[in-house]
């Protein structure tokens, strides 16, 4: 058979599902203007080591909260999990703004059961939900170091901590009755 469209071998033909990578799914901009938008929000969810105004060192925190704002204010459901760095320095950062939700799980991390409590709060149309645990978190010292710039020897399992938990936030936390512009603010809903 012949097409009247050319092929490439990245492409195949047999598929009639556009891809989501094409301009046609990205979101209306100048430089793309016969792009569309999906009429559906999205429920997102971003996980990352840091994210202002929680916790930034560097470009990564500044992202990974104007990144998920933009897209809030476009009607997606957003939650950004982080850890909930703990300490004196940090301490005003989280008073007021998030919660103890009062749910916990239990993480097998190489052979040893882990804890960790999750806290909430809603923010710029953002569900933040950090995920505590005192060992792991609750440091003096940068997010990924101590005071003093060397880096946490167990960082590898800091962040597997992280990693698993945040599989865990979206089926463990009711927050559907804030999704939508639920209240600002502390809680789970």
């Amino acid at each position: 058979s012949s097409s009247s469209t050319p092929s490439s071998s990245s492409t195949p033909s047999s598929s009639s599902t556009p891809s989501p990578l094409l301009p046609s799914s990205l979101p209306p901009s100048p430089s793309h203007p016969t792009a569309s938008v999906s009429s559906a929000p999205l429920n997102l969810v971003f996980v990352t080591s840091e994210a202002a105004p929680f916790s930034k060192t560097g470009g990564l925190g500044d992202v990974c909260h104007a990144l998920p704002k933009s897209l809030a204010s476009r009607g997606h459901r957003v939650m950004v999990v982080v850890p909930r760095y703990y300490s004196s320095i940090t301490k005003q950062r989280y008073d007021n703004v998030v919660k103890d939700t009062g749910f916990r799980t239990t993480i097998d991390l190489d052979g040893k059961k882990e804890i960790v409590a999750f806290f909430h709060g809603r923010q710029d149309g953002i569900d933040w939900v950090l995920i505590d645990h005192p060992h792991f978190f609750h440091r003096e010292g940068s997010p990924y170091g101590d005071s003093k710039g060397a880096p946490f020897q167990d960082n590898a399992l800091r962040f597997a901590i992280l990693c698993r938990a945040a599989l865990e936030a979206p089926l463990l936390l009711p927050l559907s009755q804030v999704a939508g512009g639920g209240g600002e603010g502390g809680g789970s809903g």
